[in-house]
């Protein structure tokens, strides 16, 4: 089970980064919206370890990626040191965002696809239920 006060952190990977806007609830997601100065997406790929999955985009980049976790039921954007982290409560909730997030970059028509590095990604989804 996963308690609120073990969710993913952004500030352990981009430290300093700071909280720009308050968390806000969307159904049954909060988003945490934080800024990095001077920082990169590489970060994230150094500092996670398997359970995390990219959402491989036409747009990634130095400064561009999207992540997502199935065990703690999170995804994680980079934009430009825009770092928007969403925590969701369900792991319906969570399959959702992860649709939602692939149907967006792919919009237009572009290349949008879960880079599912281990083919375990579904089956990890909700191992861990979320604790309030």
């Amino acid at each position: 089970m996963i308690d609120k006060k073990d969710r993913f952190d952004a500030s352990i990977i981009w430290p300093g980064s700071f909280v720009k806007d308050e968390y806000r609830k969307k159904g049954d997601r909060t988003i945490e919206c934080r800024f990095a100065m001077m920082s990169d997406r590489y970060r994230m790929d150094i500092h996670t370890g398997n359970d995390w999955y990219q959402i491989d985009t036409w747009q990634d980049a130095p400064y561009f990626g999207v992540w997502c976790n199935p065990v703690l039921l999170t995804t994680v954007t980079y934009c430009e040191g825009d770092i928007t982290v969403v925590h969701c409560d369900t792991p319906d909730a969570y399959r959702d965002e992860v649709r939602e997030a692939i149907e967006f970059y792919t919009e237009s028509g572009d290349y949008a696809k879960l880079d599912d590095h281990d083919h375990r990604h579904d089956e990890k989804i909700g191992t861990s239920e979320v604790v309030a």
